[in-house]
């Protein structure tokens, strides 16, 4: 892939909210294991010494998350296409992802390669740089069934390269409150694709117990992490809004995850990916707004 490859980032889709009473939340990214995912996990260090992050730093940061969430978006469209679940949507958000993944891996690499001392994370961006084009390669292809284990593969394979270019995030967290909501928030719009995406493999019946046990890992993390955003003492009034209504969004997005009987599947798969969309949506406008206040 050229480092130039990107022209521009396409207007995210939106997708009118429906209100219902918050859930509770708080914040603790564990991940799952089974699945070989390199989880974040970052918490404020006791007795850290307080320091602001650079504008530099807080931006590969910012990369890394958006990175990670759109390696997983991918693999949770191509799902849905494989489904026939607002599959005209699918298409228009997979290409969309297309652009903005191409957009960052630009950003990071110009960024990193000002910094001789992130050599290491230049080799992941290289790995990243040459394996996602067979990603996107076997993503536009015609969805198959057959097809589903090497998509799964490479899927995992480049969330983890993406997990592993925020390998400074701990380091720079420890500094900075406002760093750890920035991420946590980057974190919770990957843990709602990440649900999908198991959704729909379940849904699919491809390997449905390691589907389910992420699952489950996924939603606690999720919740958790909900709680820590709420209680942020950076939230201005805008930020507190945002979680309220990504917390509309929580109950019913819940609520069809864990749909035992598919009697109305096509339903069900609807309502998952109407509901994954709304809450990024949200997420992500949550995110800019403390990455806003990190670098402000």
């Amino acid at each position: 892939m050229q480092h130039g490859v990107a022209l521009g980032v396409k207007t995210i889709m939106h997708i009118p909210l429906s209100s219902r009473p918050s859930t509770a939340r708080r914040s603790l990214l564990q991940g799952a294991a089974a699945t070989g995912l390199l989880a974040l996990a970052p918490q404020i260090a006791r007795g850290a010494k307080e320091d602001s992050l650079t504008q530099q730093q807080v931006t590969l940061i910012d990369l890394s998350t958006k990175q990670r969430m759109l390696l997983q978006r991918c693999t949770k469209l191509y799902l849905q296409l494989l489904l026939n679940s607002r599959s005209s949507d699918a298409k228009r958000l997979l290409s969309d992802s297309f652009s903005r993944i191409e957009t960052a891996y630009a950003k990071q690499y110009a960024a990193e390669s000002l910094r001789e001392s992130n050599i290491q994370n230049i080799i992941k961006l290289d790995i990243l740089g040459r394996e996602y084009p067979k990603f996107r390669t076997l993503l536009q292809k015609p969805p198959s069934e057959k097809a589903l284990p090497e998509l799964v593969e490479k899927s995992e394979s480049l969330v983890r390269v993406a997990n592993q270019t925020a390998g400074a995030t701990d380091q720079f967290l420890s500094r900075s409150p406002i760093g750890l909501l920035t991420a946590t928030a980057g974190k919770q719009c990957f843990i709602s694709q990440r649900i999908a995406t198991y959704y729909f493999l379940r849904s699919l019946n491809h390997q449905p117990d390691v589907a389910a046990r992420v699952i489950g890992d996924l939603m606690t993390d999720y919740e958790n992490n909900a709680r820590l955003l709420e209680k942020g003492v950076q939230n201005t009034t805008e930020i507190k809004f945002l979680l309220q209504l990504a917390g509309t969004q929580w109950p019913y997005f819940k609520e069809a995850i864990n749909v035992k009987t598919r009697e109305d599947p096509t339903q069900l798969d609807y309502n998952v990916a109407t509901a994954a969309e709304n809450m990024l949506e949200v997420l992500e406008r949550t995110n800019l707004l403390y990455f806003k206040i990190a670098t402000g």
